[in-house]
């Protein structure tokens, strides 16, 4: 935890790997480095099922506590990787939420009429809507958008892109997405508002970004749950992104 701290990883990922492995330890009464072993943490991952956890929700808690194993074996505290072994739970039935990305015409109705929306929760509806923008024509995830700073755009190169550091993506490696021109051109007078290490996206203001968006969508008139129900949310935009791409 002190590691991620360190990092600057954002602060809801390291609470949330804090609950998981004390969830998932003090289930099985694990107390120290070399109780670590693969059939150890597996009546706890049979209990959280049990509990009517989603899948997605049990391989989080399973990718938090092999985080600590691995980063253990690297700081010389084990002989090996002890959970290398232990495997995510794989059920894609098992999917609690289904998300629906938004057509075209949608995304540019969510981005233009929220530009000139009331402020909600400080946040102003042109920060909104650049956050809608930035988020579905760059394919960033929430918490890679929420460390960005006018310092992460370079528009002046022969391809404009957004950088994020390696310390807020999920691969831990620095993401560079290159950026259309129709965002370029908005871009550059929002961001000469704005001062130049500032988080754009800062919290606490946009860490309902959920409920953000769900009152932009209802405003435009846009639903928020089709008749299949699926759901539109912020990750729905990066979905929109990864499809135009393929």
């Amino acid at each position: 935890i002190a590691s991620m701290t360190e990092a600057k990883r954002n602060a809801q990922h390291v609470a949330q790997t804090r609950l998981y492995v004390e969830r998932v330890f003090s289930m099985v009464g694990i107390q120290r480095l070399t109780d670590l072993n693969p059939s150890a943490i597996v009546p706890a991952l049979t209990r959280l099922r049990g509990q009517g956890l989603a899948t997605r929700t049990i391989e989080a808690h399973v990718t938090a506590v092999k985080a600590l194993s691995m980063g253990a074996w690297r700081d010389g505290r084990t002989v090996d990787y002890a959970l290398n072994g232990l495997a995510k739970p794989n059920d894609p039935k098992d999917r609690r939420r289904v998300r629906r990305p938004l057509d075209d015409a949608e995304l540019r109705t969510l981005i233009e009429t929220t530009r000139t929306a009331p402020t909600w929760r400080n946040i102003t509806g042109l920060d909104r809507s650049m956050m809608y923008g930035i988020a579905a024509m760059s394919g960033l995830r929430r918490d890679e958008l929420l460390s960005l700073t006018p310092e992460s755009f370079h528009l002046d190169g022969e391809t404009p892109m957004v950088v994020c550091e390696a310390g807020y993506t999920k691969n831990g490696e620095k993401a560079e997405q290159p950026l259309p021109d129709a965002l370029v051109s908005n871009l550059r007078p929002w961001l000469a508002t704005k001062d130049a290490r500032e988080i754009l996206f800062a919290a606490p203001a946009f860490e309902r970004t959920g409920m953000m968006l769900k009152l932009d969508l209802e405003r435009c008139k846009i639903p928020f749950e089709d008749q299949a129900g699926r759901v539109v949310d912020l990750h729905s935009l990066r979905h929109g992104y990864i499809s135009s791409q393929a």
